[in-house]
């Protein structure tokens, strides 16, 4: 372990370091370094306990928590197991498949012993956004809740499952591969995202309570209507790759309202009613 700062006062009789000025904490071993930058910190090195006040940071691996504040704890090989950060925190995993970002006022963020992130839990009113990198393959996934948002992951850099709590806003901006290509946003009460097994793909969503799904496309013509469909609840499986809906079941009493993207004079708003509505998406275009 390397430890720089401008300030450290080290008390040997509890292996305590105050650190302050461009504080850096270095260490090595194993597959993923850590590395953690603050203005100022405490460290209580034997028992494995950080305290980062300004422009804090942790990295490991492709994970970085940030934060105004950050209380991280260390297992007995020095790496990072547990970092809880407050003001402005955000915790990012880069792979080579996806960027996922989650941001919140207060976030803790858990860690395998293989030093993979395992779980982001955002506290309070956050946001979520899951970035393809390869736009031209998968569906941009952002979300924001009222009252918290938990991720959880499988292996390295997988996710399993995305829970929200809160009035939530799912927004899935997809690829301008087709001519009829549209964006969908899912809004609810609560929303519950699982995985596939490969931990790249959505496989399914549920959207309960005051749910609406919208689906705008990105073009206007007079074949395309941009949809809005109200229910109590929402139930999607999605293709097996791609990230976007294949069936949505909304049920019960739904309200489905289509609004033509090019409007003309035999071509007006169309409003049907129903117990349930089952919305299938074509397997090749990926829409409605």
């Amino acid at each position: 372990t390397k430890i720089e700062a401008q300030y450290v006062h080290y008390q040997k009789p509890i292996d305590r370091f105050d650190l302050r000025g461009g504080v850096n904490i270095f260490t090595e071993g194993g597959p993923h370094p850590t590395e953690v930058r603050a203005d100022n910190a405490v460290y209580e090195q034997d028992d494995g306990q950080i305290d980062l006040t300004g422009n804090a940071s942790v990295a490991q691996g492709s994970s970085v928590v940030k934060g105004g504040l950050i209380h991280a704890e260390l297992n007995p090989a020095k790496k990072l197991k547990l970092a809880e950060a407050s003001e402005n925190a955000s915790v990012k995993q880069t792979t080579a498949e996806r960027t996922t970002e989650v941001a919140g006022p207060k976030i803790k963020a858990a860690f395998s012993d293989v030093q993979s992130l395992t779980a982001a839990n955002v506290i309070g009113q956050g946001h979520a956004v899951l970035t393809p990198t390869n736009p031209g393959d998968y569906t941009k996934l952002s979300m924001s809740a009222e009252q918290a948002i938990d991720v959880a992951f499988k292996g390295e850099g997988l996710l399993d499952k995305v829970v929200t709590k809160g009035r939530t806003n799912i927004k899935m901006d997809v690829p301008n591969r087709s001519p009829d290509a549209a964006n969908k946003s899912v809004t609810a009460d609560t929303v519950t995202t699982q995985f596939a097994a490969n931990g790249k793909d959505i496989s399914h969503t549920v959207a309960v309570g005051n749910a609406q799904l919208v689906i705008s496309p990105l073009a206007p013509s007079e074949n395309n209507y941009q949809t809005t469909v109200n229910a109590p609840k929402f139930d999607c499986e999605f293709f097996p790759a791609g990230s976007d809906p294949k069936t949505c079941i909304a049920a019960t009493a739904v309200k489905t309202v289509r609004v033509p993207t090019q409007p003309a004079a035999d071509r007006g708003t169309q409003t049907l009613t129903s117990d349930k509505l089952i919305a299938n998406f074509d397997a090749g275009s990926r829409e409605l």
